[in-house]
Parts: structure tokens; C-alpha cells; sequence
């Protein structure tokens, strides 16, 4: 009896060993054939996306909705998706470089496992939004202006009058897109839901390894924390702001603000930042720094769009196209320390890119989350208004 006894635990576990090969291999297997499909289909979406944003045009946003949707359709394939969970459930994955590849993956085909017909819709309301932002200009009295003239005109017009047509041709926006914010909203949130999630809000930042609960807790803590400096700061603000406006403090309105959506403080000390930047070339002084810490971004550079185009992408972004050498950043610089800021913080992005190891699967070749690469785009953002740096960087001798 005990012979038989040993005989079975001997077949369980060389059955448990075979399981675990087996899954291994399979996995080896999988990944092979995900790379070959993936590798050139991220090339291909990420060049059609750039020029979509330089362009502008519908034929380029068409293609780029066509790739996605290729994407897609490729990780939303039910069998595909229940080998991976198989895979996943054995446990078999326990090189920490593999089981987070499969982490990876696994979270990806989650994201895409509704019904295509809806991700379909999404991606073309998602394109068309996209499309029109990038070739809104305001209008005022029959002039187009681009976000850069709004932005000037908010932050040194003292025209009450000027600031609110400025202000309001600029949220002329939410006009163009409202319909298709809201039809959005509504098949994310459809999607998500037969993901099982609440809403699309918790389905992205579950799938961007997040909890909703400790986000909120952080936030609130912040809130908790900021609330009374907050108060005493704004109260200075719209006390500067009412005499520079000639108001009382109770008719201050969002165009006061100085940008469009106060998302920076306005400026209402005697410095002035922008003025050491008027007559520099702030590629140059990107590029001078970066080389400076032993970082070129020379090459980077030369594959990237700065300047102001008809029908362009007015924001600032990096990407990289193939997680490979294909780095770029699109910008629409002018001299002055907010496009400063942002060359130096974007091609913080493209630095993290750039030295992420080579040697990496393709699956990781990518930050590690959004907030290591944030992190590190805005600390070297913040150079532009740091004393020892404007000098250093021979913007005044």
C-alpha cells in the first residue's frame, strides 16, 4: 500500500514538472509569435500617429484609426486571451523579467476584450476628437490665432475686453467636440463595464497597475494638506490680479488667469523669466545641456518636429515609435521659459527612452509606469526657472 502510495506522489510531481515545462515553453512559444506580429505593427501605428499630429490631415488620422484598429483586433482574440490566462494560473512563469512580460500582456489583452464593434467606435470617435483639436485655431474679428498667440495675449494684455474674446474664441473648442466628448464617455464607460469595471475612470487605472482607492486616498491627503495654503496664495493672486485689472476682486474671470486653463500660477512677482529667453535658441540650449550631462539628444533632435505648422498638434509630446533608436519630440516653441520648461522636459522623456536597456524583451522595452518618467521630465522641466541654471546656460553673462 505504501509502495503505491509513493508511486502516486512520484507521478504527481513528475506531472507537475512535465505541467510546468510545458506552460514555460508555451509561453517561450507565445512570445515569439506576439513579437513578430506586435514589433512592426507598433513601427507602423506610431509613424502613422506622428504624422497625423504634424499634418493634421484626414487621410493621416485614417490611417493611424486603421492601425489602431488592427491592434486592437489583434489582442481582442478570446483564445489567444484564454492561453494566457492558463499560462498565468499555473504559476509556471517565475523569472521576475518573464512574469512581468506576461503581467504585461495579460493586461493588454484585458483591455481589449469587449466587443470589438464598440472598440472599433471608440477609435474612430477617439481619431476624429484628436483630428480636431490639432486644427482648431481661435478666432477673433476674423483673425486666426494659434495657442501660443492666445497664451501671449493672456499673459501680458491688461485688455479686459481682449482677454475675455481671447479666452472665449479659444474655448470655441468645446463647440467642435462636445457630441463626441460625451458619445466617448459613454462607450468607454459601456466598455469598460463588460470588462467588469465601474467605469472607464477604474478600468485604466487598474490596467496601469493602479487602485482607484489609493489614488483618491493620496489625492485627498493632498487636499487635506494644501487647502489652507491654497486659500491664503489665491487670495494674494486675485489681490494682484484686481489691481492689474482694474476690478474688484469679486469680477475676476477665468481670462484674468493669465493661461487658458490656470494650470500655472500666474506670474505676480517683478521677475521676469521670459525676458532671458527672448533672443536664444532654446534647441540649442536643450541640446547644450543634455550634452552637458554626458545625455546627447542630438540625434533625437534631428528626427523631431518644434515649430509652429498649419493643421499641427499645438501641445508638446515624446514618443517613441519602435522602443527602439526612433525617438522624437514634437513641440511649437517660442523664446520664452514655458517652451523652455517644456523642451526640457520633454526631451527628459526622450533621455529616459533613449538609455532604457536594449537587452530588454520588447515588451518592457518602456518606462516602467507613467510616474518614473514624469518624474524625471519634470525635474528637469523645472531648470528652466532655477537661478544657477539660466545663468550657466550663458543666457546671461
Amino acid at each position: 500500500m505504501k509502495k503505491f502510495f509513493y508511486l502516486i506522489v512520484l507521478l504527481s510531481i513528475f506531472s507537475c514538472k512535465k505541467n510546468v515545462t510545458e506552460m514555460r515553453q508555451d509561453f517561450q512559444s507565445f512570445i515569439s509569435y506576439y513579437d513578430s506580429i506586435v514589433i512592426p505593427l507598433t513601427r507602423e501605428t506610431g509613424l502613422a500617429e506622428w504624422n497625423a499630429n504634424i499634418s493634421g490631415k484626414e487621410e493621416d488620422y485614417s490611417r493611424f484609426a486603421e492601425l489602431q484598429t488592427k491592434f486592437s483586433l489583434f489582442h481582442s482574440n478570446k483564445e489567444t486571451f484564454k492561453r494566457i490566462e492558463n499560462i498565468k494560473a499555473s504559476k509556471a512563469i517565475t523569472d521576475p523579467i518573464q512574469a512581468r512580460q506576461l503581467e504585461i500582456i495579460y493586461l493588454t489583452y484585458l483591455n481589449y476584450q469587449a466587443d470589438t464593434s464598440i472598440q472599433k467606435e471608440i477609435i474612430q470617435i477617439q481619431n476624429q476628437i484628436e483630428q480636431k483639436y490639432s486644427t482648431f485655431r481661435a478666432e477673433i474679428d476674423g483673425k486666426l490665432y494659434t495657442d501660443n498667440d492666445i497664451e501671449d495675449i493672456l499673459r501680458t494684455s491688461t485688455d479686459n475686453v481682449l482677454l475675455q474674446k481671447a479666452w472665449e474664441a479659444h474655448k470655441k473648442i468645446g463647440e467642435l467636440v462636445e457630441k463626441d466628448i460625451i458619445e466617448l464617455v459613454k462607450k468607454r464607460n459601456k466598455l469598460a463595464r463588460q470588462l467588469g469595471f465601474a467605469n472607464y475612470h477604474e478600468m485604466k487605472l487598474k490596467l496601469n497597475d493602479q487602485e482607484p482607492k489609493e489614488i483618491e486616498i493620496i489625492f485627498d491627503q493632498l487636499d487635506s494638506m494644501t487647502t489652507d495654503a491654497f486659500k491664503q496664495v489665491k487670495e494674494e493672486i486675485d489681490t494682484y490680479l484686481a489691481k492689474r485689472y482694474k476690478v474688484d476682486k469679486s469680477m475676476l474671470m477665468p481670462w484674468n488667469y493669465q493661461n487658458r486653463f490656470f494650470q500655472e500660477a500666474p506670474n505676480i512677482y517683478p521677475t521676469d523669466i521670459d525676458k532671458y529667453y527672448y533672443n536664444q535658441n532654446l534647441v540649442s540650449l536643450t541640446s547644450q545641456f543634455y550634452k552637458s550631462i554626458d545625455m546627447p539628444v542630438d540625434d533625437i533632435i534631428e528626427r523631431s518636429d518644434l515649430y509652429e505648422k498649419p493643421g499641427k498638434n499645438q501641445h508638446a509630446f515624446c514618443t517613441n515609435i519602435d522602443r527602439e533608436d526612433d525617438i522624437r519630440v514634437l513641440c511649437n516653441i517660442k523664446p520664452n521659459s514655458y517652451w523652455m520648461n517644456t523642451m526640457l522636459h520633454e526631451f527628459g522623456h526622450a533621455t529616459y527612452e533613449k538609455y532604457i536597456d536594449r537587452q530588454l524583451p520588447f515588451v518592457l522595452r518602456q518606462p516602467s509606469h507613467t510616474f518614473t518618467t514624469e518624474a524625471i521630465a519634470i525635474l528637469f522641466g523645472r531648470l528652466s526657472s532655477n537661478p544657477y541654471w539660466i545663468m550657466h546656460s550663458c543666457i546671461i553673462s
